[in-house]
């Protein structure tokens, strides 16, 4: 099976850009999908998207964006130039000199992986919209070889011919990079920061416009994703209950096996000892036979991972939808398991399946089921030393202490839960003092991680018993007095015998 370009982008990101142990775009992130009949069809707000046949173009929001959230890209590059197409007709402000500037970023940075800035001028908007009476054109050719996971900046300067009112201005990608033919899987470059000094160009930056809708077929997928297999699609859809970024994924049609719809990730995982996941899980129906699993491959390295070879082991934790609350995210988590010495890499999968009779058709009934935020790795709870104690005399030191390193705690005292902005934040290793009857709940944080469960622990504190003690000076006081007192009795008895 051919697995596409942003499969082997995901893996490298993990590598080169983002933390060792990371989910690209766990909560699926906004997305556009640009696709339409006929030489031109309206692409990002602004923009023209011409001759791409039955290839797309995106507009993705993602972390490493340059100058906002987005970025724009052609989804599958060919070997020639004429074959994707991202242009603008731009009113000209200066009569002499153009500048046209891009920055460009790719993971896979190939010296025959290319971008094209093209320039048409022409003496009027309706002229340069109908690409009539064309006065004059440019082009420049630019290497995408610089280095990996890094915005490097694009240049092209050009006269201006007399007459020009209207620039068309025309972004163009190409890769040649196995031997004069794509790379299988093909690789890609990210538009961002477009601008044109001397004309009037909209949305260069591409964060003009709503992003609501991004549909995938087989081997297609949301930015960091793949769908290995699909029954009908796969969307990626505004939705304002979503647990992450206010946009979630679903599969448009489930069917009775869980090997139809399955959107899937390779990520390094040598990091840590011990390995799940969790998915927040949102059912339009709740029914016995409408389920859900979350499943990892394990496998020696990123090979292996994304050829789905040699694989360590698998594991499967399938959820019934019928156990779930309809209408509202659900927070499930996959096995934990010890992560054998030998697996460095694991492909997380979500999956569905409907095996009701007859099968609900149609995106009319919710799409079934969503899926939101995608995590790695619930933090192990937390220790607490001592764990407790029913009658303590004396002040306690109780240590606070994480299996997992770099983890944060949060304990309270009041008896609420531990959470961010809730309770007393202290490294893992600390130790409190405790002298009264107290409830400590502590829980571990880590950004990128699910919080631990949270630990309590009672501490009880009887009433001491006080033994009271003299000083030295009371005491001579009190022999003292107690000598007086004898005195005292020895004369009364001296004076009584005189009577």
């Amino acid at each position: 099976m051919r697995h596409r370009h942003w499969l082997v982008g995901l893996c490298l990101a993990v590598l080169v850009s983002l933390p060792a142990v990371a989910i690209i775009n766990p909560d699926f992130a906004p997305e556009q999908s640009y696709s339409g009949a006929g030489d031109e069809f309206p692409g990002p707000e602004g923009w023209i998207l011409r001759d791409l046949e039955d290839r797309r173009a995106l507009v993705s929001t993602v972390e490493f964006a340059q100058s906002g959230e987005r970025v724009f890209w052609f989804e599958s590059l060919t070997r020639g130039y004429g074959d994707n197409k991202l242009e603008q007709c731009a009113p000209l402000t200066d009569p002499d000199d153009i500048i046209v500037s891009a920055s460009v970023w790719t993971l896979t940075p190939d010296s025959d992986l290319r971008l094209r800035i093209n320039v048409e001028f022409y003496a009027s908007l309706a002229d340069c919209l109908d690409r009539e009476d064309e006065i004059e054109d440019s082009e420049g050719n630019f290497n995408i070889d610089g280095p990996a996971a890094t915005w490097q900046a694009i240049s092209y300067p050009v006269s201006v011919p007399g007459g020009a009112t209207h620039a068309r201005v025309s972004l163009r990608g190409r890769d040649r990079s196995d031997d004069g033919d794509p790379a299988d899987p093909p690789l890609v470059f990210y538009l961002d920061s477009v601008q044109v000094a001397g004309a009037d160009l909209a949305n260069g930056d591409f964060e003009q416009g709503e992003l609501t809708l991004a549909s995938f077929g087989e081997d297609q997928g949301p930015f960091g994703w793949v769908l290995r297999s699909v029954e009908d699609q796969g969307l990626v859809i505004a939705e304002p209950t979503a647990a992450g970024q206010g946009a979630a994924f679903v599969f448009t049609q489930l069917d009775e096996g869980f090997g139809d719809n399955t959107v899937e990730q390779c990520f390094a995982i040598d990091a840590f000892d011990q390995f799940n996941f969790a998915a927040s899980i949102w059912p339009a129906e709740t029914d016995p036979d409408l389920r859900v699993r979350l499943n990892f491959d394990l496998h020696a390295n990123e090979q292996d991972c994304l050829a789905r070879a040699n694989r360590i082991d698998r594991f499967d934790t399938d959820f019934l939808t019928s156990d779930m609350t309809m209408g509202e995210w659900n927070l499930r988590f996959s096995e934990t398991i010890i992560r054998p010495a030998n697996a460095d890499w694991a492909r997380i999968a979500l999956r569905a399946r409907d095996r009701r009779d007859p099968i609900p058709r149609g995106v009319s009934s919710g799409g079934l089921v969503l899926f939101d935020q995608v995590q790695p790795w619930r933090l192990l709870p937390p220790e607490l030393s001592p764990p407790g104690q029913a009658a303590g005399t004396q002040p306690l030191q109780v240590t606070l202490t994480s299996p997992i390193a770099g983890a944060e705690l949060i304990y309270t005292t009041d008896g609420s839960d531990p959470a961010p902005g809730n309770g007393t934040t202290v490294a893992s290793g600390s130790s409190i003092i405790l002298s009264e009857d107290t409830t400590l709940r502590v829980a571990a944080f880590r950004a990128g991680w699910v919080p631990s469960e949270i630990v309590s622990g009672f501490y009880g504190f009887s009433e001491p018993v006080v033994v009271p003690t003299l000083s030295r000076m009371g005491m001579l006081l009190l022999a003292l007095a107690l000598l007086l007192l004898a005195g005292l009795s020895v004369s009364s008895r001296v004076l009584g015998h005189r009577h």
